[in-house]
């Protein structure tokens, strides 16, 4: 019975244990909600500050970008409503008239009932007025930080937590290298009291770490100037706290996307990210050069910058003009604090800087021209999804460009590159030249540029072969990416390989496929058969009855290359010193029999025994693939015939559907290759 009594009574107690639990769990979770909706409360109080206040600062918002539900825009109006019908108290309260980068999101063109706010761009109606609480104009960096690894609450205290790590840290290094000229015994004395602050501060650290145990992204992605993705790998969150603890430590950083406007006051940069060489800050809230020049003047190791899809405001002056630090408002605007960088200029400012991407940033050459001095080491720039078509305002010192390497095009509204060709021979160190996905029918008429190896024409307009021979003006050319234009389809894919290969020496690579062995070989002797063939064509003359004078003389203007092929090779038409009897000028001879040997290179016969076949020396190439594509299994349309007629010959390709047999000269014991696409 006793025994009874104690379970029951224990059983009781267990039950009130967890009423007991379950109402301070409850009343923690009230609790915590009262505090979220006080927090909210006075957050909305706090941006609905004293509109007088924000009113009297309301210039400062001029220019500024703004983001509203994953849209962008620039405030170009800032301050109460005056037109006749607004809403209630609106003449006492801060609005922004912003212009939409995407006109579907806008109203009107800045005029609304008879009161003109501001005026858009080509009067479109793409902007709105919004009210000051409506819209983000963004956060500074640290935040943008914290943004990125954390994909919602971000622990309390923790940005202040990092920013006085990263001022002791900043601090200790002062400290080192004023106590290194101190008296030994003054540096024991402050190396003691350095070993207790340090112990302090990892107790402190692990209490943070412990904080720090919340979901975020394992990986994300950042677009490239192809608007491919590439990943950007993230730790773990068992790692987050070494990262963000050494964050003065790292190397690269991405922050796409988190509405970054604030780079902090003067040396909070230098401070934060001192070792930083590689900063992607795409699609955030920047609006101001000055706020890139800040980058340059307080990272001095970096190397490589993304600024892509900043709208900044447009420089009005060039930077070389900035260049006397006497004058204040040559001087770096801080834009955190409203005030002057003392002694510093933009002028060489990205002393380090090598690569430079300023994709889709609404800039023009005028600007471009402007902010060169600034990057005086710059060797890759990217300058993609610009309209950069007035070439007539291009202007640049022989210093500003003198380590470019790269120079990115890509969809810049390019329809030809008559201005661009003036600064080929000055840009003298430039090899890779982008024009990917532009306007462009051909280059037009060019000097010889020894410096440049690699060339993208990909997806533009271009469909006449002289293409190509404007492409030999770049003797060094070793790379060729001429896909997705007209030619493809007019001239057929392996023309427009042959062709390429045969009037650039020295390319390896064209779209993306590397040359074959001997592959040089038979594209040039195709080429040279070809030319005659074009000829013959348009003259009406054939090959073994022409006049090679006016031939030479027609090649020298439409295939300017063909003459040094002609010499290398000889003429494989030589002309007979009689006319052969019983042949006409409009036939070739007839019903001559030709013994092949047929050797399958691909499908369901490659490894079996060679053939032998008898076909009249007349007999077209079609019909001859048609023969074949039944006897070898292969589909006509896969199917690739090539010979050579002596046996120590080079393979040549037979592709020219309307000619015969004894057109390419082959004859008894000639060999056939019968091959299939892959």
């Amino acid at each position: 019975m006793e025994n009874q009594q104690q379970q029951t009574e224990l059983k009781e107690t267990q039950v009130l244990k967890e009423i007991q639990a379950d109402t301070q769990q409850k009343s923690e979770i009230k609790t915590e909600k009262l505090e979220a909706q006080n927090q909210q409360l006075s957050e909305s109080e706090s941006k609905s500050e004293d509109h007088s206040v924000l009113l009297s600062k309301s210039h400062q918002y001029l220019n500024r970008r703004v983001e509203c539900q994953s849209f962008y825009g620039t405030i170009k109006y800032s301050g109460p409503l005056l037109h006749e019908g607004r809403p209630a108290n609106s003449e006492n309260q801060l609005w922004f008239g912003v212009e939409w980068d995407d006109e579907t999101r806008g109203r009107h063109n800045g005029t609304v009932k008879g009161t003109q706010y501001f005026q858009t761009k080509d009067d479109k109606n793409s902007g709105t007025l919004v009210k000051y609480e409506k819209v983000s104009i963004g956060i500074d960096i640290l935040d943008g930080i914290l943004a990125k690894y954390f994909k919602e609450n971000i622990p309390q205290n923790l940005k202040q937590q990092i920013q006085d790590q990263v001022d002791r840290k900043y601090k200790k290094q002062v400290l080192k290298t004023e106590v290194e000229n101190l008296p030994d015994s003054v540096q024991q004395e402050i190396n003691s009291e350095k070993l207790k602050e340090e112990e302090e501060q990892k107790r402190g650290e692990e209490q943070i770490k412990k904080v720090i145990q919340v979901e975020m992204d394992e990986e994300a992605y950042f677009e490239t100037f192809k608007k491919h993705k590439k990943m950007v790998q993230f730790y773990g969150f068992d790692k987050i706290w070494n990262r963000l603890n050494n964050i003065t430590e790292l190397t690269e950083m991405s922050l796409q996307e988190v509405c970054i406007s604030d780079l902090g006051h003067s040396n909070y940069l230098r401070r934060l990210l001192p070792n930083l060489k590689t900063l992607s800050l795409e699609k955030n809230l920047l609006f101001d050069w000055d706020q890139v020049f800040q980058i340059g003047y307080e990272l001095e190791q970096l190397e490589s910058l993304s600024i892509t899809s900043n709208k900044l405001m447009p420089l009005e002056r060039n930077v070389s003009e900035r260049y006397s630090k006497d004058v204040e408002e040559n001087t770096l605007m801080c834009w955190s604090n409203y005030t002057r960088i003392k002694d510093v200029t933009p002028m060489g400012v990205f002393h380090s800087l090598k690569t430079l991407i300023v994709i889709d940033c609404n800039l023009n050459w005028t600007q471009v021209s402007r902010f060169l001095p600034a990057f005086p080491a710059l060797e890759e720039l990217f300058l993609c999804r610009n309209n950069m078509t007035d070439f007539e305002n291009f202007t640049y010192r022989d210093e500003d460009l003198k380590n470019l390497t790269l120079l990115n095009l890509e969809n810049t509204e390019l329809d030809n590159i008559e201005g661009l060709k003036v600064h080929l021979n000055k840009l003298s160190k430039l090899q890779k030249l982008i024009l990917n996905k532009n306007k462009l029918t051909q280059l037009g008429n060019l000097e010889v540029y020894e410096s440049i190896t690699h060339i993208s024409l990909e997806s533009n307009l271009i469909e006449d072969p002289i293409i190509f021979t404007q492409l030999s003006k770049f003797p060094n050319l070793t790379y060729l990416n001429i896909k997705h234009n007209p030619i493809g389809d007019k001239c057929g894919k392996s023309y427009v390989r042959q062709r390429a290969v045969a009037e650039c020496p020295n390319l390896n690579i064209i779209n993306g496929s590397n040359l074959k062995k001997y592959e040089r070989k038979d594209c040039e002797i195709f080429y040279l058969r070809r030319t005659f063939d074009d000829y013959f064509n348009l003259t009406g003359q054939v090959y073994y009855k022409y006049n090679l004078q006016q031939f030479l003389e027609w090649a020298a203007k439409e295939h300017p290359n063909h003459g040094k092929l002609l010499h290398k090779y000889g003429n494989p038409y030589e002309q007979q010193p009689e006319e052969p009897k019983n042949i006409t000028e409009d036939s070739a001879p007839k019903n001559v029999m030709v013994q092949l040997n047929l050797i399958a290179a691909a499908g369901p016969q490659l490894g079996k025994p060679n053939k032998s076949k008898k076909f009249p020396d007349n007999t077209s190439i079609l019909s001859l693939k048609n023969v074949l594509s039944k006897l070898y299994g292969i589909p006509n349309d896969k199917l690739i015939l090539k010979y050579r007629v002596n046996q120590h010959d080079p393979n040549e390709i037979l592709d020219e559907d309307h000619k015969t047999l004894g057109f390419y000269g082959i004859k008894d014991n000639s060999t056939l290759i019968v091959d299939q696409l892959d």
